[in-house]
């Protein structure tokens, strides 16, 4: 950009139309003429002063007031757009307000600094049209910054601050160049400096105020992020050429050029073939407004095709251009909590639908089988939902067997469980169970059929359903045809053996087929039992792809009340139009579209008012947190009040169950790497990896990019390679990533046969990739602790190259069999002084013992993962009297990112016996215990360890740093 800088005359004011909005400007008032310029100082005013010149201060007013509108548009905006790479948290916040503000602060100091020196006006277009690119290039500098990974020298606070600033600090400088240069053009056109400076502000702070309103709460739940930066963009253009007024070539470029492009960017970067369509609707009927009859459908038609191919056409586009990263036909919406897309996803095998909101799967939902739990958190929330529902006494059920068709049933012919009465007309079930029943259906000759029947009316049912499914059904059995209104429905196909149905079936098709089978009486029986056992009610903290909370009306059907509060009302129409969610499930299932604080706040007042008209209170069997993701943690439902909240809701049975993403750190003795390591490799040396000529017997150092790799030539074609230091990831990936020559036999020294074959680039890059990998694992080799494990922590007959924790009650200290004698000693936690001092104490005499223990416990405390795990655990701890935290790990957890599941509840319970459910092969790692007629918790496995981390501080709804508590498992992630 080049500006002519202003001419002595234009600055002493002999030409002042430089400067000055003309009269002809569209920003001077209509029919005022300015004065002619004062030549000299000012004359001295006292008290209240009449303006110079006219009030045309309106349309500086306008400027500043859209402007300000424009640059909350944006920093809404990027908040929405980086948590899509990022996540939602305090971080991710403070960056965005942080660069903002800078960038402003910036742009204000350059907008002076052309005002002083420019042609302000001419500045102002440029500025404006700066603005405008740079809003424009927020579309592409958004899917960038999405494929870069962090450097391992920045801090995840330090990164976040990165991606903001590459994406949205420009932007924010040219828009903020515009109030100096505004504010002095203004006070040339208006002697009452005061008033004149003083309006620029507040149309500029009332602006603010508008866009921020605007965007928050309407525009992007209407429009979206993209196109409301689209937007943004184009508002700045069209100020660039409504200030350039007199530029012709300017105005003309910006135009014909620059806005042209605009207009087909943003089309592509946020159009879909869904979308146009519904425009091409309105259009063919309006052009059908004079046609009739089959022209008006033609007409209606062809515009709904034409608009709905050309918005794919351009939605095809904008992927090619790298504008947007929503594929084509996947459903995506977004709200003012986050970017939500359905994906079609392949999990071990499964087809499954994936939820996304923002950057993370929320939920799989399989729609073969809309109850299968993918998440290992979702399988122990499950097996303790199990372990506790059988432990609570249920009334024993009684069967008759009239409704049987067979005549004779033997005690031979009944699963465990399941009794003959006396009579011999009815079953008995002592301790009933779903799966008892379930079994007791098979009982019924028909029982195939009717499985085949409930089938096929999943099937049926699924999103992708096509207009046909079939199960398998070897044949009709005895006595059993399909109603004739459902013939042309659903048929039996006896060559294929299946069972065919031709529409989606209805609940009451359902029936209809069961019914009119023999034994339907029997069938009903079952049912009925079945109804009467689950009366469990539960609620649920978010609800995700409400995977979950399905299970829950599975296993439990009889339940009186599942309530789940789900806080994106976007999301749930998502799941109700994606994720198979029928309206006979929402029917059982109660939704309520609140934060999940107000939704207990409510029911407390609610359950208060019940107790005040002697009615029972609403509580619920069991409670689910499912709000909580490592990117973003609603830090107000994890405080002490909010616990104590849920334990009010909880019947006296009750069971909360909250998931936890964090870290349970270890401290390893000795702790430090080997560093030296070398290997052999057999082959040509890849290009560029060495700039030296290579010798026998002497290292040469690797080019720079490829350190800290050292080769040494032994044969031809044969080579030591070797580190100093430890590799690290993305160094041994480089290594990885190297080029290889473009001839392809080579030849290898082959030291068994000492002849040199050919071999071909392919097992060459093999060969290669298993020597770095080889040297990779041997330069992070860590050292081995030197001295001998005291034999009370039974730690040295562990599984070679695997932890292992000691013996109660120190199974927080763990041992990594390193060698047939080699190990390295591991202190989950933080160690405290008293529990060093006791383990000092199990050998005092071996001094290794002892300074490794000291070791520990000064680093332990240097730690700062698994802060938020131990402060919500201590926290939990201060409302409920007994508390089992199991990890996701199957075993013991890891010391890297986990998922923990927190178990609170009033009364104790065996958790070991998650393993006989079938859910969950895991036992709690950590419990806390309170029993019966004791006052004093029982702290059991490494429940110690984990409330050390908590540094005797919890969360409360006054200090909750949940985001800085997380910073070390935000890091981890990339």
């Amino acid at each position: 950009m080049s500006l002519p800088p202003k001419s002595e005359k234009s600055v002493s004011g002999d030409d002042d139309s430089t400067y000055r909005l003309s009269s002809a400007s569209p920003l001077a008032p209509d029919g005022i003429q300015p004065p002619p310029p004062v030549h000299g100082p000012s004359p001295k005013r006292i008290g209240r002063s009449r303006p110079v010149r006219g009030g045309g201060t309106m349309g500086f007013n306008f400027l500043v007031f859209v402007t300000s509108v424009c640059v909350m548009m944006l920093e809404l905006t990027a908040s929405r757009l980086i948590a899509k790479h990022v996540g939602s948290s305090l971080y991710t916040w403070t960056s965005v307000i942080g660069v903002v503000l800078a960038g402003i602060t910036v742009g204000n100091w350059l907008g002076g600094w052309l005002a002083d020196r420019y042609d302000r006006r001419r500045a102002l277009a440029w500025m404006y049209l700066v603005g405008s690119l740079s809003c424009a290039s927020v579309l592409w500098l958004d899917q960038l910054v999405g494929t870069m990974p962090r450097p391992d020298a920045l801090s995840w606070p330090q990164w976040i601050v990165t991606l903001v600033g590459t994406i949205f600090f420009l932007p924010a400088l040219a828009m903020g160049t515009v109030s100096p240069l505004v504010a002095s053009m203004a006070l040339e056109n208006n002697s009452r400096t005061g008033s004149t400076v003083g309006n620029v502000y507040a149309w500029g702070a009332l602006g603010s105020i508008a866009g921020t309103f605007l965007t928050g709460f309407y525009l992007v739940d209407i429009w979206g992020t993209r196109a409301i930066v689209g937007m943004t963009a184009g508002i700045l253009g069209v100020l660039a050429v409504f200030v350039a007024s007199h530029r012709l070539i300017f105005r003309t470029a910006v135009i014909v050029g620059w806005m042209q492009l605009l207009g087909w960017t943003i089309l592509a970067a946020t159009v879909t073939g869904d979308a146009l369509a519904s425009v091409g609707i309105s259009i063919g009927e309006l052009a059908a407004a004079t046609q009739s009859g089959s022209a008006a459908a033609t007409v209606r038609s062809r515009s709904f095709h034409f608009c709905h191919s050309l918005g794919e056409k351009l939605h095809e586009l904008g992927l090619l251009l790298h504008l947007r990263d929503d594929s084509l036909n996947q459903y995506q919406d977004e709200s003012h909590y986050s970017d939500i897309a359905v994906q079609n996803s392949v999990v071990d095998g499964r087809q499954l639908k994936a939820l996304r909101l923002d950057k993370l799967i929320h939920s799989y939902y399989d729609p073969s089988n809309p109850t299968f739990l993918h998440y290992e958190y979702e399988r122990v929330y499950a097996g303790v939902t199990k372990v506790v529902a059988k432990s609570t006494p249920v009334d024993p059920i009684t069967i008759s067997l009239q409704g049987l068709s067979v005549l004779k049933v033997t005690a031979d012919d009944l699963p465990d469980g399941v009794t003959l009465t006396e009579s011999g007309q009815s079953l008995s079930i002592e301790h009933p169970t779903t799966e008892l029943l379930t079994q007791l259906l098979s009982l019924s000759p028909v029982s195939e059929y009717w499985a085949a029947v409930d089938q096929l009316y999943r099937a049926t049912s699924r999103d992708d359903f096509g207009g046909f499914s079939a199960v398998d059904l070897a044949a009709l059995p005895d006595g059993v045809s399909i109603p004739a209104e459902l013939s042309k429905v659903v048929r039996h196909d006896e060559t294929i053996a299946v069972l065919i149905a031709y529409r989606r079936l209805t609940v009451g098709d359902r029936d209809q087929l069961i019914e009119t089978s023999p034994s339907a009486g029997w069938y009903r029986d079952i049912v009925g039992a079945r109804q009467r056992l689950g009366t469990s009610t539960a609620c649920f903290y978010g609800g995700g792809g409400f995977i979950f909370p399905r299970w829950f009306l599975q296993q439990f059907p009889a339940s009186p009340r599942i309530d789940v509060a789900e806080l994106d009302p976007a999301v749930y129409q998502a799941v109700k139009s994606e994720l198979g969610y029928t309206d006979e499930i929402a029917e059982r299932i109660s939704t309520s579209l609140n934060d999940a604080r107000n939704f207990v706040d409510d029911r407390l007042r609610g359950n208060a008012e019940m107790l005040r008209q002697n009615r029972p209170a609403v509580t619920y069997d069991f409670i689910y947190a499912d709000a909580f993701n490592d990117f973003s943690i609603p830090f107000h439902l994890t405080t002490r009040e909010f616990l104590q909240k849920t334990c009010d809701l909880l019947s006296e049975r009750g069971v909360f169950q909250a998931n936890i993403i964090d870290m349970y750190p270890r401290t390893e003795i000795p702790g430090g790497f080997i560093g030296r390591a070398e290997v052999e490799f057999g082959g040509r040396l890849p290009q560029g990896l060495v700039s030296a000529e290579v010798r026998r017997e002497k290292n040469v150092d690797a080019n720079r990019r490829y350190a800290p790799l050292q080769v040494m030539e032994l044969l031809t074609n044969r080579y030591r390679l070797s580190v100093n230091r430890p590799i690290a990831s993305w160094e041994e990936q480089g290594l990885v990533d190297v080029t290889w020559p473009s001839v392809a036999p080579a030849a290898a020294y082959d030291v068994t046969k000492g002849v040199a074959p050919e071999i071909d680039v392919k097992v060459e890059r093999e060969a290669w990739n298993e020597a770095i990998a080889s040297l990779a694992r041997a330069s992070r080799k860590k050292q081995s602790y030197a001295g001998v494990i005291p034999p009370s922590l039974e730690l040295t007959e562990g599984t070679l190259l695997k932890w292992k924790a000691a013996k109660a009650p120190y199974q927080f200290v763990e041992a990594y069999r390193q060698g047939e004698s080699t190990y390295l000693l591991g202190f989950r936690g933080r160690l405290s002084s008293v529990m060093a001092k006791e383990l000092i104490n199990l050998d005092p005499t071996n001094q290794p013992w002892v300074d490794a223990v000291t070791a520990a416990a000064k680093r332990s405390q240097l730690k700062r993962a698994g802060a938020f795990l131990g402060r919500y655990v201590a926290t939990a701890a201060r409302v409920f009297p007994n508390i089992y935290l199991f990890s996701t790990s199957h075993g013991e957890p890891g010391a890297g990112r986990d998922t923990f599941v927190m178990v609170c509840s009033r009364r104790p319970y065996d958790l070991a016996a998650i393993r006989e459910t079938g859910e969950w092969d895991g036992v709690p790692f950590a419990s806390l215990e309170t029993l019966p007629d004791t006052k004093e918790p029982q702290l059991r496995g490494q429940m110690s360890s984990i409330l050390e981390l908590a540094d005797g501080q919890i969360l409360t709804d006054d200090f909750a740093p949940v985001d800085n508590l997380l910073a070390p498992v935000f890091e981890t992630q990339e």
